[in-house]
């Protein structure tokens, strides 16, 4: 039961134009219920002395009437305020009925007048017109604009004499324009119509796996996850499973397997609820050609028109395509049996052909190996699956001169993870190779994938800095492993409307540039920065020890640079004890920044322990572009990316020109 109080007195003429309406809606109602004329009705709608029974002793007359929507019984009585004055308000016994959930945008699917609102020739109209007719609903509007009124009361003089209240600058350090992160770069601002192979694209290493490498389950909410976090590029290991249906698992090894029918449905309906440019499906294939050709009914069914499965335009391309113009798209990483090209004449293939294995398990295979025994093992590929691959052909990496003489734009080559290392350390040694640059002009013309070494088990993950150092897009992580690798990859893809996609710089994209990470020289991509950062305080640390209650954080902040091996340094503050409310450093670092648009700038806060390894507190990454000078919010994410409440750093940054 609710109190609402009284409307300002009507005038006669006022009130004789509401009694007429409210006459109409009860008629209307009355028509709609099949008691039009009903005495009692009537009766109830003027209003009458009724017996209110609350139990065998207590029994009082109180005045009822129904409400025009002949469903509300309303009770007249009286309540005294504070003030002096007393006035009627109106209590409703049965009231929920107004306040069931919607449908379809309306107030309520049981609101009696909800079919003379619809039913009108103009809905909206009629319906605010009806609806405003509701003494409750104008007392909830009267209510809310009261608020409105208050809150201007205090908001106002502070705007006159152009200053910003306490409260007003506490609520600008926590908004968007006082926090760290420029908010210019919250949503898609780059040039999304470069090559497909310009940007950095946010990919995933065995997207299946919830866990470990050995054991752990797979699962489509991997892929769930892992797409809501804006991965663009997701790993599909298949294998043939029973019933003929094939699966996805982590071949040889005690992991669960899940359906690939139903993968291929989770990534269908969560590929583009974060991000709405292309999803590039990587397929490492070890099936029978039998289940191949139920794998490409599965993603031509399922994934339907948004399958890429021609290349764009009516002539053969000579480069890829840009992520605007494949937006919505999912494109397919594997073998093909024939050069694109084909799909403008009418020559045909066989339906079955073999390639060679170029993939993860292949490679662990030779490992095993003795050195004699190495082979390049065939596999057989079905013709159905080998058309579905457009903009993404795997092929095998021989070396930077084979790929630039024979390689297509569209073939591309994926390195474990050393390899990859080593080509992008090695590339500027003088004396090596005669460009000093070979691994970024490769990436330069094709795409190139990354994934971790087989004896990484634990699901651990690499570095992936020296690698977008080095131009490579598909850098691609555990997803399901957190730590300081997917942090840098969270902070990596933060800009940009967080669409899993980057624009390299240009001096990565520019076949004249002679970028080198290990030995900088003069060039555009040489900006140098001094950043100072002075570390204030921090504002209510969560505890880590929950299961001690007097347990209170010693915390301490470091701040981290990733980026050129010139600009990699990490700086720290002293630690302050038993006090995660509001601990003061007043701490100042300064870094020198050579290649800004390479640079990450990472900050984390860790509960001190002399004893044993610090635990981590909360953590903060984002490019050094994206950074904005003055006092700053810096807000704290939990180790797996989450946000923490309220927790926070105060800052001061300052970039200038060296």
């Amino acid at each position: 039961m609710s109190c609402v109080r009284k409307l300002r007195k009507r005038t006669k003429s006022q009130e004789l134009v509401y009694q007429e309406q409210c006459k109409i809606v009860a008629q209307e109602n009355g028509k709609r219920i099949g008691l039009e004329g009903d005495p009692d009705l009537q009766f109830l709608l003027k209003g009458g002395d009724l017996l209110k029974v609350k139990s065998r002793s207590w029994r009082k007359t109180r005045y009822f009437w129904l409400n025009e929507d002949c469903k509300t019984m309303w009770q007249q009585t009286s309540k005294t305020f504070k003030s002096d004055s007393s006035c009627k308000c109106l209590c409703c016994p049965f009231i929920q009925c107004l306040f069931e959930r919607g449908e379809e945008n309306r107030i309520c699917a049981k609101n009696d007048i909800l079919n003379k609102c619809c039913s009108s020739k103009s809905p909206v109209e009629n319906e605010s017109k009806i609806l405003t007719q509701n003494q409750h609903i104008r007392m909830k509007r009267i209510f809310t604009i009261h608020f409105s009124v208050l809150q201007c009361f205090y908001i106002y003089p502070a705007k006159q004499n152009t200053y910003m209240s306490k409260d007003g600058f506490l609520v600008y350090l926590n908004h968007e324009e006082g926090s760290i992160f420029n908010p210019a770069h919250k949503p898609i601002y780059q040039d999304m119509h470069q090559p497909l192979n310009h940007y950095f694209i946010s990919s995933s290493h065995n997207t299946y796996l919830m866990e470990d490498q050995l054991k752990g389950p797979s699962s489509t909410e991997a892929y769930i996850k892992a797409l809501v976090k804006s991965c663009r590029c997701v790993e599909l290991d298949c294998w043939d499973g029973a019933n003929g249906e094939p699966v996805i698992y982590h071949g040889h090894t005690l992991t669960s397997k899940v359906l690939f029918k139903d993968v291929i449905k989770a990534i269908k309906e969560y590929a583009f609820k974060t991000s709405q440019y292309p999803v590039i499906l990587s397929l490492e294939n070890h099936c029978s050609i039998e289940q191949q050709k139920i794998m490409a009914h599965h993603l031509t069914s399922i994934l339907g028109s948004v399958l890429l499965t021609q290349p764009l335009g009516h002539q053969m391309p000579n480069t890829f395509p840009g992520p605007e113009e494949l937006k919505g798209r999912f494109l397919i990483k594997g073998k093909r049996l024939n050069k694109l090209d084909a799909a403008f004449n009418n020559n045909t293939t066989e339906d079955v052909d073999s390639v060679s294995e170029e993939d993860e398990a292949a490679e662990l295979k030779e490992a095993e190996q003795k050195p004699k025994e190495k082979s390049s093992k065939k596999i057989k590929l079905a013709k159905e699956l080998s058309d579905l691959v457009i903009y993404c052909k795997s092929v095998h990496f021989s070396n930077f001169e084979h790929s630039r003489d024979y390689h297509a734009f569209y073939e591309m080559a994926s390195f474990k993870e050393s390899k990859a290392m080593n080509l992008a350390e090695n590339s500027g040694k003088p004396g090596i190779c005669h460009n000093s640059t070979p691994f970024i002009h490769h990436n330069m013309d094709n795409l190139s994938r990354i994934y971790p070494a087989g004896s990484r088990t634990d699901s651990s993950n690499y570095n992936p800095v020296p690698l977008w150092n080095a131009g490579c897009q598909i850098v691609a992580l555990n997803f399901q492993t957190p730590g300081k690798e997917m942090d840098l990859n969270q902070a990596r893809f933060l800009p940009n409307g967080k669409c899993g996609y980057i624009l390299k710089p240009e001096f990565q994209r520019d076949p004249a540039s002679q970028f080198d990470p290990k030995n900088l020289r003069v060039g555009p991509w040489l900006k140098k920065k001094t950043l100072h950062v002075m570390i204030i305080s921090a504002q209510q640390l969560p505890k880590i020890n929950k299961d001690k209650q007097k347990s209170i954080v010693d915390p301490q902040v470091r701040v981290e640079i990733y980026g050129v091996p010139d600009d990699n340094a990490s700086k720290q503050t002293h630690h302050i004890d038993n006090n995660g409310f509001n601990p003061v450093w007043n701490t100042k670092f300064q870094f020198t920044i050579h290649v800004p648009e390479l640079a990450l700038v990472r900050f984390v806060v860790e509960d001190y322990d002399a004893a044993s390894s610090n635990d981590l507190v909360g953590l903060y990454t984002l490019p050094f572009t994206s950074m904005q000078n003055g006092y700053r919010h810096v807000p704290l994410l939990t180790k797996r990316g989450n946000l923490i409440p309220s927790a926070g750093l105060f800052v001061h940054i300052m970039a200038l020109d060296a």
